[in-house]
Formats: C-alpha cells, structure tokens, sequence
C-alpha cells in the first residue's frame, strides 16, 4: 500500500518535468544577439519639445533565427532598473524620472517603412511569422524627450537596456556602453537697461516719424557648445500696454510723466521687431561663447495724442528658447 503514493509522485513529477520541456521548446532560435550601442554625453536645448528625438545611433544586428511552434508573446521587456514594467502596446519606455526614453527600431534588408519594437506581449510570433530571420540587417536606438520632469543633468545609466523575446527565447539583449549624461543647455542673459536720453524737447516730436533710433544688444553670455538653435521673442511687460505688435511698438508704462509718445523695438537694420514673434539668433553656429543681439529702440509719436513732457519709460521682456 505504500508503494502506490511513491509510484503516482513519480508519474506527477516526470509529467511535469516533460510539460516544463515542452513549453521551454514553443520557441528556439540560433545565434542570440547582443547589441551594443556606443554612448555619449549630449548637450540639448532646455525648451526643446516633448517627443524630441535628441540621440540616434544605428548599429548591425547579428545574424538570428527564431522559430516558434505556436502564437508566443512578442516584444521587448526594458530592463527592470528603469522601473514599472511598461503598459500593453508601449513603443517608447520611460528610463526613470529623467524625464525621457528610448525606443528600438529595426531596420530590414527589403523593408518598406522600420518597425519599432512594442513591449513584451504587444503582438504574437508564431510559425508564420514573417521573415523570422534577421540577416545583415539594423537597429536603431533613440532617446526622445517625454516630458518636462527633470531636474539638473539626468543621466542614462549604461549597461543592459532591455532585451526583445519571443516566448521565453530570448533573441537580442540591448545594451548602452556606458552613461549618457543629459545637459540642458541655455546662455546666461542678463538684464539690458537702455538710456534713451534726457535732452529731448517737445518739438522734436513735430510730424509724425521716430526720432533717431538707440543701439542696444542683448547679451548672450556662456552659451554652451553644441545647442541646435538658440531663438529669442520680445513681449512688453505687466503695465506697459501694446500700441501696435506688428510694428514693435510698446506704450509708457504707468510711472511715466510724458503723454503722446510711445517706443519702438527695431533690429540692427532698423526693421520693426513685431512683439509675440520668434527669432532666431543668426549670430549663434552651435559653438560655446558669448554673444549679442543687435537691436535698436526710437521714441514715436503717436498721432492724434497732445504731447506732454515728463519721464518716458517702458519695460519688454525678452524670452530665450534653446533648441
């Protein structure tokens, strides 16, 4: 009688033992990958958009051949050190709070359009799953920018990114050779106070054109090196009203005595600069250094207005974008 419990625990254990073996054979391949791809520090723009893509690198991806025996889960599984396992469908697989991401691409011999791996369990692989191997062929890694919650210099830490599998096969592991430190790049831009002058009289604002005009420049100090694009728009401030935006031209603010008279912001060559509108630095190629941006302001009349005499001061703010 004691003999039967033994002779049923052996059957169980060889069952489960030959059902573990079957279900570890759904999917096999020849020649697993490891992908590497190079890593380097990046300096980008602090205002870029979210879904940027700020880093590429293309590498080859080794010769490999899967064959499965039934529909098997298919796609990547990032690495577990960059947090909750992504929801169904991902493409793109938050790394952290750094505020971005990466995504894979595979790129085919013969392929119309690349095909971005989704995670894990996105999509099936079976036995007709076309092509099934990957010859000769690439793979692309992309960090993108994925929200604005980052703080200082995030880094990407290196090592293992994450691995694509079909089933319980593992055909690629992704790796990063190193950390990627992230710069957010802007320039030091210190308030611009401009002098007008204090020897106008009320005559010199007879007709109706500007008087002559005052250089100034706004100073774009320790600009880092490698900025796609730095840009600049210029807005009147809180209590200095709009006269006209497409001419550039801002009234008084509320602390100034003179009536009748309003500023105009122009370029170096003396064309409105239209207030809410971006430019763009052309002075700034994308090296480290310091520079300027020419402008020039003039007084206007503004017509219809009895001129009174008085202090005539007005405020604009000017935004920077870094891109």
């Amino acid at each position: 009688m004691s003999i039967r419990p033994i002779r049923l625990f052996v059957f169980w254990l060889l069952l489960q033992l030959c059902s573990n073996e079957a279900m570890a054979a759904l999917c096999k391949g020849v020649g697993t990958g490891a992908v590497n791809f190079p890593a380097r520090n990046l300096v980008v723009g602090k205002d870029i958009p979210i879904n940027t893509v700020i880093y590429e690198s293309e590498v080859t991806i080794p010769d490999v051949y899967i064959q499965c025996n039934s529909q098997q889960p298919f796609g990547l599984k990032p690495n577990v050190k960059f947090g909750a396992h992504p929801t169904h469908g991902t493409t793109v697989f938050p790394i952290n709070d750094t505020g971005l991401g990466f995504s894979v691409s595979y790129i085919g011999q013969h392929a119309t359009q690349d095909r971005t791996f989704s995670s894990y369990g996105s999509t099936l692989y079976g036995p007709n799953t076309s092509p099934g191997q990957w010859l000769g062929r690439r793979a692309r890694l992309s960090i993108i920018k994925i929200s604005d919650s980052h703080e200082g210099r995030p880094i990407i830490p290196g090592g293992h990114l994450g691995k694509v599998m079909a089933g319980d096969f593992v055909a690629f592991d992704f790796y990063l050779s190193g950390d990627v430190q992230m710069v957010y790049g802007s320039c030091e831009t210190p308030d611009v106070r401009v002098r007008m002058g204090d020897d106008y009289k009320l005559s010199d604002f007879d007709g109706e054109n500007e008087l002559s005009s005052v250089s100034f420049s706004i100073g774009l100090l320790e600009c880092p090196k490698g900025l796609k694009s730095v840009s600049y728009r210029i807005e009147n401030a809180p209590g200095t009203p709009v006269v006209s935006g497409v001419s550039g031209v801002i009234g008084l603010n509320n602390g100034s005595g003179a009536k009748g008279v309003a500023l105009k912001i122009m370029d170096h060559l003396g064309q409105a600069v239209i207030l809410g509108k971006t430019y763009k630095v052309s002075g700034y190629q994308g090296g480290a250094g310091d520079f300027e941006i020419p402008l020039n302001a003039s007084y206007v009349r503004l017509p219809g207005k009895a001129l009174e005499a008085g202090s005539a001061n007005a405020e604009a703010i000017f935004i920077m974008s870094y891109l």
